[in-house]
């Protein structure tokens, strides 16, 4: 999917921070799911958009995910280089003297691409997994202990929340997502207009309005 998004501040003087769904547990909150050993899944800001009054930015949406992955032992704290990932792919992460090896297995059934920490007969570091959609980071997974997995899959719902103008970027909590305006995109999209305007009967007093074509 290729779909560009315009976005639009009318009025506004807050910054908008856009997070993005996973598609690969739905039976929990789409927006905040955990891996399969435990280590939770901290959602990032995957984009910040401008906060100037009438401002206009535009982004593109495709899908694609990479990942980083790095390992701690001892005082020292070293990555692999941030590399292109398949959702239904498996990779097991081996640290290296300086680096971090991600190395492909298998095609699964899973939705999501996951990373299996190699087994502590060959690695004695704690580990942690960064996700970006589109080049942009959208979450984390840390700690992480040998032999222990995460998983993400970038679901269709993208959620737009209001925040102070002079955040930075931080996780934010379950119960502010519950807040963010949820927009699922359509299977047509190929252009979706964003319009953010002061709603005072709204919680965080904006409201946001997507037309697609």
């Amino acid at each position: 999917m290729n779909v560009q998004f315009e976005f639009t501040n009318t009025g506004i003087e807050q910054a908008t921070w856009v997070f993005v769904s996973q598609q690969y547990d739905p039976g929990a909150m789409v927006h905040t799911g955990t891996d399969s050993a435990g280590a939770p899944f901290k959602p990032m800001p995957w984009l910040r958009l401008n906060p100037s009054r009438n401002a206009r930015e535009c982004f593109r949406w495709t899908g694609r995910v990479s990942a980083q992955a790095w390992a701690r032992r001892g005082g020292a704290e070293y990555s692999s280089p941030c590399v292109s990932v398949r959702p239904t792919n498996a990779y097991l992460l081996v640290p290296q003297v300086e680096d971090v090896l991600i190395a492909w297995v298998e095609r699964n059934e899973d939705p999501a691409c996951t990373m299996v920490c190699a087994p502590a007969q060959v690695n004695d570091a704690t580990m942690a997994v960064d996700w970006y959609l589109d080049d942009n980071l959208v979450g984390r997974n840390e700690g992480l202990q040998p032999g222990s997995s995460c998983r993400y899959a970038p679901g269709q719902e993208l959620l737009f929340l209001p925040m102070p103008p002079d955040y930075a970027p931080m996780p934010v909590t379950e119960q502010q997502l519950e807040q963010a305006s949820a927009y699922c995109i359509p299977s047509f999209a190929r252009l979706v207009q964003v319009v953010a305007s002061p709603d005072p009967t709204r919680p965080l007093g904006v409201r946001y309005r997507f037309i697609a074509s």
